[in-house]
């Protein structure tokens, strides 16, 4: 069997011709009604089959947009991450950590579409010549599931919280992907002010909502 292809306007033209008692009026021969009524069905059953392909073809699969909390506590400035994150370790050196496992982002039919593992959020806050600063990192890995964004990725926003209020809206930012089925890591560090640094007891992560192409 071959498929057949509608020409474009094909539909709408067929609505278009004489039917029933006004193909009648306009003298279609009784001989030809028989037929004509055959092929009117045939034609509005492919015109309906036609449109409602074209429908399907045209939905997108979207990641929905997934929201967490991860808590912040006091930490001691020693340990392996601090020497991979450059610290400069003083006695006056402040550090907040915070770690969720895993994280999912779920495509709209409720398949998983997207993994986050192992987020660790550290915050530093210590002198480095002479001048008190304070940063937010942001590490994780990410897995994309049998898809691919449509464009560049809608990446994730975040926001450092206390007491319930948001502090400071973080700058969002497009994650390191390049490939589906494949774990990545990513890093990220932000500049905050150092008394919004003292406040914050959680840090917000938004999985932005994303179309994808699945494979």
């Amino acid at each position: 069997h071959h498929s057949i292809q509608a020409p474009s306007g094909f539909c709408t033209l067929f609505s278009t011709l004489p039917q029933g008692r006004r193909a009648q009026r306009i003298g279609i021969e009784p001989a030809y009604r028989l037929h004509a009524a055959r092929k009117a069905v045939f034609l509005s059953r492919f015109c309906r089959t036609f449109v409602d392909n074209q429908t399907m073809e045209n939905i997108v699969p979207a990641l929905a947009e997934k929201t967490t909390q991860i808590e912040l506590k006091d930490a001691k400035p020693k340990g392996l991450s601090m020497t991979q994150l450059g610290v400069p370790v003083l006695e006056s050196t402040v550090v907040k950590k915070g770690k969720l496992q895993e994280f999912f982002q779920f495509l709209d039919d409720g398949t998983v579409g997207r993994r986050f593992q192992n987020i660790r959020v550290t915050g530093i806050k210590t002198s480095e010549g002479g001048v008190e600063a304070a940063k937010i990192f942001v590490q994780f890995e990410v897995f994309g599931d049998d898809n691919v964004p449509l464009a560049g990725n809608s990446g994730f926003g975040s926001a450092l919280l206390g007491g319930g209020d948001t502090l400071t809206e973080l700058p969002a930012n497009t994650v390191f992907m390049p490939y589906a089925s494949a774990w990545f890591e990513n890093q990220f560090v932000y500049d905050v002010p150092t008394e919004v640094f003292d406040r914050a007891d959680h840090f917000a992560f938004a999985a932005n909502a994303d179309q994808v192409r699945t494979l």
